[in-house]
Formats: structure tokens, C-alpha cells, sequence
């Protein structure tokens, strides 16, 4: 996963969580936005014949936690399907589209 044009979340921490079809997790990770942009690499956690959830936020309000948007800037990748050899890649651009993602951050 690529994210792009990141420059307002500079030095913030940014979570994601990977959900196949069934709502199960299989990746998750935390990484800080450096110079507008971040990477996420989930080598081996998808199948080429499911579709996937990614959820991600930004640590907007730096609470070390997610809250809700506007406090924190989060969004939802819904229906993604991996290129038929099991990648799925990923890129998004910063929007202002925030849904409410928490749910899938409480531990």
C-alpha cells in the first residue's frame, strides 16, 4: 500500500488493518509518514482469490490511539481484489472522504 501526498500526517504515525471477505484481520502495522508519503508491505497475507478491506487512519490528534474523524483523518478501502497472483497493491492519494474506522483499532 502506497500512500500519497501525505505531507499534512508529516511525522504522524498511520495504522492500517487488511480484513478479508469473512471481517478477519491478516495484516496489520503502524508506520510514520516521512517526506508525504509511506509505505505498507503485507508480504504473504493475501489469496488471489479473495477480495479485502483496508482500514488506515492517521494519528491526527497524536492520542496514540484512533478517534473519530475530524479528531483523527481515517479512511475505508472497501472491495479490493489482488491482481489473480496474490498482490494486491495498493495506492492511495490524501482526500478528505474520512470514515469512521475505530471500530477495527480496539484491542
Amino acid at each position: 500500500m502506497e500512500l500519497r501526498d501525505f505531507a499534512p500526517h508529516e511525522d504522524q504515525p498511520v495504522s492500517y488493518s487488511l480484513r478479508d471477505g469473512e471481517g478477519f484481520e491478516v495484516s496489520s502495522g503502524s508506520e510514520v509518514v516521512s517526506g508525504g508519503t509511506l509505505t505498507f508491505t503485507a508480504a504473504g497475507a493475501v489469496a488471489s482469490t479473495e477480495s479485502y478491506d483496508l482500514y488506515f487512519f492517521a494519528d491526527f490528534d497524536m492520542s496514540g490511539s484512533c478517534s473519530a474523524p475530524p479528531a483523527d483523518h481515517a479512511w475505508a478501502l472497501n472491495g479490493l481484489s489482488t491482481d489473480g497472483n496474490g498482490d494486491l497493491d495498493v495506492s492511495y492519494e490524501h482526500g478528505v472522504d474520512f470514515t469512521d474506522v475505530c471500530e477495527f483499532f480496539r484491542r
